[in-house]
């Protein structure tokens, strides 16, 4: 083979490629934050000790990664009051699994409860069947300032209705169920 040839000169650039648009922009927390979050549990069945007298709805899952306990900002103390850490607007959604041990119907209530007052317009009134589960369910939007806290009262004409927990079970087999669930989080 004979010697190498001299290099040829350098091709023109290419045109460059039209930009990409931009991405859209992450959406910004509360305050820059994540906001406030909770959500809690009861395992056992609550009773109504006295008629027509108001009791608060307890909770005894509260640990923050245990039995599906989450929490971010808020806590639950002395077993009933659900404790804000942070200024703002929270949605709290509870459920109830209600039921009756004797014969015929009865209502119970079931209302909220903000620094130990009861909330304007906040009661439902369920009627308890016998023999029968009534889920009660409710909604709530309220404001409330850091280290306010809320409950979730509940009073009857009849002290054979309560709050049920329920057991696991088989064919098919399913977990047991809280009595009392709830859902606290900041919306604002």
């Amino acid at each position: 083979p004979g010697p190498a040839g001299t290099p040829g000169l350098p091709g023109t650039p290419g045109t460059q490629g039209v930009p990409g648009t931009n991405g859209f922009n992450g959406q910004n927390g509360i305050n820059g934050l994540v906001p406030a979050y909770g959500s809690f549990r009861d395992t056992t069945t609550q009773q109504v000790d006295f008629v027509n007298t108001p009791k608060a709805m307890t909770f005894n899952q509260i640990t923050h990664g245990v039995n599906g306990v989450t929490a971010n900002g808020v806590s639950v103390e002395f077993g009933s009051r659900i404790t804000v850490a942070r200024t703002g607007t929270y949605n709290i959604q509870f459920s109830a699994q209600l039921t009756k041990t004797d014969s015929g119907n009865d209502i119970m209530d079931i209302w909220l409860r903000r620094n130990g007052v009861d909330v304007p317009i906040s009661n439902s009134e369920i009627t308890i069947t016998a023999s029968l589960h009534q889920v009660a369910t409710s909604n709530y939007i309220i404001d409330l300032a850091a280290g306010d806290f809320v409950q979730l009262m509940y009073s009857s004409a009849d002290i054979a209705t309560r709050i049920e927990a329920i057991a696991p079970g088989t064919s098919p087999t399913r977990p047991a169920g809280p009595s009392i669930t709830v859902a606290i989080t900041q919306v604002q």
